[in-house]
């Protein structure tokens, strides 16, 4: 029984032994979690968790000399920018620094405001979203959420149908479109006609031109000249430019990714684009 007493004894030391020499510390924690985000970097849960885990840590982890390298690139980047593109330089920095160092709060907080000066207005919410998981005084969280709340209102309103249209409008201002007939597409004779509808966007008024090339029987909007003739203005209502000819109605609307206007003639299924030029 004393032999069998020693050996349980020997056994569980052995195990309580093992079990310590495998045991991580929070630090070698970290490095493995950092690790694996460095392959999954869309793995939100993860970061959240690496965000956490160091907060509990002290001293703080310390900062990388990459990280703090690229943190100096884009804190430059961002004091010198000007535009769209220049804030996304700048975030662009600050995303390698967060790659290098993920647990770092401010990182996530300067990315918050980069992003909403780029107006890309989910990229901003999400890292505001990190930024919370490094916060515990109450004063700074509450901060934060209503920060995010605007960023909340912020995307309902780029994604509004009013917003959406306009943006489609700023995208076709200054646009020319044309369309090429020629007696072969419109099956005519051959040497019949030949003209094209230039379509040109200013103000939210679709201005349409047409250039007669030649003519030897009827007519092009009234026209039996060759020449160059502006023949209409029509300006943008409810989703579209409506023109209204001898009782037939033809409406041009702006093709999503603002590369063509589709026209249609008196609402018929038949469409033709118009590509831009």
């Amino acid at each position: 029984m004393k032999t069998t007493g020693k050996l349980i004894i020997f056994i569980f030391t052995l195990l309580t032994l093992a079990t310590s020499a495998y045991a991580q510390s929070p630090r070698e924690q970290l490095k493995q979690m950092v690790q694996q985000l460095q392959k999954t970097p869309n793995d939100n849960a993860l970061r959240e968790k690496i965000i956490k885990l160091a907060r509990t840590m002290k001293p703080s982890p310390a900062l990388p000399d990459t990280a703090v390298a690229f943190e100096g690139r884009a804190q430059f980047a961002f004091r010198s920018a000007k535009s769209e593109s220049d804030f996304l330089v700048a975030a662009q920095e600050y995303e390698k620094a967060v790659a290098v160092a993920p647990w770092v709060p401010g990182y996530y907080s300067d990315l918050c405001t980069i992003y909403e000066k780029a107006g890309k207005f989910d990229d901003a919410k999400r890292h505001c979203g990190f930024y919370l998981a490094g916060l515990t005084d109450p004063a700074q969280l509450t901060d934060v959420k209503r920060r995010i709340a605007g960023l909340e209102f912020g995307i309902e309103k780029i994604n509004s149908p009013q917003a959406r249209e306009a943006s489609l409008l700023e995208k076709v201002e200054g646009a020319r479109f044309v369309a090429r007939n020629t007696p072969e597409n419109l099956g005519l004779k051959p040497g019949t006609m030949a003209w094209d509808d230039i379509l040109e966007i200013k103000d939210r008024t679709l201005h349409i031109t047409v250039r007669i090339h030649y003519i030897t029987s009827g007519s092009v909007y009234g026209h039996r000249q060759p020449g160059e003739y502006l023949v209409d203005r029509i300006s943008y209502r409810d989703g579209a430019f409506t023109q209204t000819v001898n009782n037939g109605t033809t409406t041009y609307r702006i093709r999503p990714d603002a590369q063509a206007l589709i026209r249609q003639y008196n609402n018929a299924e038949y469409k033709f684009e118009i590509p831009r030029n």
